[in-house]
């Protein structure tokens, strides 16, 4: 088994692997708190399910967290240039999916407020004379889409989608 995580509240009381099926059951000690994590492997997202409250026992002391899909990853470099000349200016948000997918429950009620599943983060700059281009690589969904939302020199803003559709995904971008 390897080493749990670290810190003086953190234990790792348990740990199993799912049959070809993708069906596994853990058997575990329950007090306030309890955190089911789902991986597999750096390629794929992640899934938690956490379950909060002192006085919530579940049905038949059983957490179902009925089906799970875990996303193929995908890394989408960027590289935003400047082609046109000093004094143009770009502002632009890039808007991707979120890999992971955790799910907050206290006392069998689904919080809203804690959960995050998928959901869509984003890039926003404004590139100009000071910083005229950007390159980097961020990490999101394969299947997913990319919406580019820009506007050079303070023109009404322009959307442009992508599809996600490789592991290793490419987004160049002049202005």
């Amino acid at each position: 088994m390897a080493p749990g995580p670290t810190g003086s509240n953190e234990f790792l009381l348990g740990r199993n692997y799912s049959n070809v099926n993708g069906n596994f059951s853990v058997v575990s000690l329950f007090d306030d708190g309890l955190d089911i994590e789902i991986i597999a492997g750096e390629d794929y997202s992640r899934y938690v399910y956490a379950s909060y409250g002192r006085d919530f026992v579940p049905p038949n002391n059983i957490f179902y967290l009925e089906d799970v899909t875990l996303n193929k990853l995908a890394l989408v470099n960027y590289n935003i240039s400047r082609t046109s000349g000093e004094g143009n200016v770009i502002s632009f948000t890039l808007n991707y999916r979120d890999l992971d997918c955790r799910l907050v429950y206290i006392d069998g009620v689904l919080n809203e407020e804690e959960s995050n599943c998928n959901s869509t983060n984003f890039l926003k700059r404004t590139l100009n004379d000071n910083v005229s281009d950007l390159e980097g690589s961020l990490s999101t969904i394969v299947g997913s889409t990319l919406e580019f939302v820009y506007a050079v020199n303070g023109a009404p803003e322009i959307t442009e989608t992508f599809s996600v559709d490789d592991s290793n995904f490419q987004f160049n971008f002049t202005y």
